[in-house]
């Protein structure tokens, strides 16, 4: 383990205040995924991609997964392969070089720009209780043994303590 473990703040919450804070997110999560997965139907999808940047938990989606045999409207250039549920799956966008990628792209851009602005109100779960607390932190560690010079950025992360519903 690394010595960065002194460069974090731990918190833990509990009591039934907590239990219902972790219950009052279920609303939020149900409509969460009910715009995702409208917006999946939209495009044919089997997933998502978070959005992922310094500060930023995932709230807004980035991009779409699909099999890797999906048939697309057009020539696409993949971004990125992996497996979901040992199935192979990838992240694509049209060519940008030809009309019909260029259109598909147009439209990924639109749906996904419009299923962002509904998910304003519905953040992730790391979101929801980070602003409820009002614990964003981010601060930069020290350096490691195999690297003096090197810094290490540090963020902030809330979940659930495993087992239990009124503790955080």
């Amino acid at each position: 383990m690394s010595d960065h473990v002194k460069f974090y703040d731990y918190y833990i919450v509990e009591g039934p205040e907590i239990q219902a804070l972790i219950e009052s997110f279920e609303p939020i999560s149900q409509k969460r995924s009910e715009l995702i997965k409208e917006a999946m139907t939209l495009v044919e999808a089997v997933g998502w991609v978070d959005s992922q940047s310094f500060g930023d938990k995932g709230d807004k989606i980035q991009s779409f997964v699909w099999k890797a045999d999906h048939k697309f409207p057009c020539e696409i250039t993949i971004k990125r392969r992996s497996y979901m549920d040992k199935v192979p799956v990838i992240v694509a966008r049209g060519k940008g070089n030809t009309s019909d990628g260029r259109e598909f792209n147009k439209k990924l851009d639109v749906i996904i720009k419009n299923v962002n602005n509904k998910l304003g109100p519905f953040p992730c779960w790391s979101s929801y209780i980070i602003n409820h607390f009002g614990i964003m932190h981010s601060a930069h560690g020290g350096p490691v043994a195999n690297r003096p010079f090197a810094t290490a950025i540090l963020t902030t992360y809330g979940g659930t303590i495993s087992g239990r519903q009124d503790a955080l």
